[in-house]
């Protein structure tokens, strides 16, 4: 199955996967920035 999953992305275009990044990118963005402001450690301060 990890080989067909592989053979699917490998036949991807190339706006598909510009797509994946653009999404990804904005999401590890606000993920880190969400965590960065509610982490325990920056809450207790110091």
């Amino acid at each position: 199955s990890i080989g067909f999953c592989l053979f699917l992305m490998a036949h991807l275009q190339a706006l598909t996967w510009a797509a994946f990044l653009v999404w990804l990118a904005l999401g590890l963005v606000i993920y880190f920035a969400y965590a960065r402001r509610n982490a325990v450690l920056h809450n207790h301060g110091g």
